[in-house]
């Protein structure tokens, strides 16, 4: 992990801060809307990102946090990203991020992985998400 990278881009669950204040005592330091390039997914509860460049725009928060490092890996497990498993269910990519009041930076992003069958399964065109915003139901 980049030691220097304290964001995080939030496009789920995560832009939940009182969630990530319960569940990791987290607070970010700043918090802006923004939005990477891709594709939105609905896979039941939660939604997945895929990278496509010649897709829209997937908006979401960019997340500051202090010592991101210190609670990446309990994250890591709750989206189920494991480093060491080819097929684990995401992959945490750094990615650049737009954000909507002007400029760009890099943060980690949870993205779907092609290789991880659930995944493959549910990255159908009935399950876009077209416009680019989550929305739990």
């Amino acid at each position: 992990m980049d030691v220097d990278l304290n964001s995080l881009f939030a496009y789920g669950t995560l832009m939940d801060t009182s969630f990530l204040k319960k569940r990791w005592n987290i607070e970010p330091v700043s918090v802006e809307d923004g939005f990477i390039i891709g594709r939105l997914y609905r896979a039941g509860w939660f939604p997945v990102f895929i990278e496509d460049p010649e897709g829209f725009k997937v908006y979401g928060k960019l997340l500051r946090v202090k010592d991101l490092a210190s609670v990446i890996k309990s994250i890591d497990y709750y989206e189920g990203y494991d480093e060491s498993d080819p097929a684990s269910l995401f992959i945490r990519k750094r990615m650049r991020v737009f954000i909507s009041s002007g400029g760009e930076e890099d943060a980690w992003v949870y993205v779907g992985n092609p290789k991880n069958s659930r995944i493959r399964g549910v990255c159908v065109p009935k399950n876009l998400i077209a416009d680019g915003r989550w929305r739990q139901k």
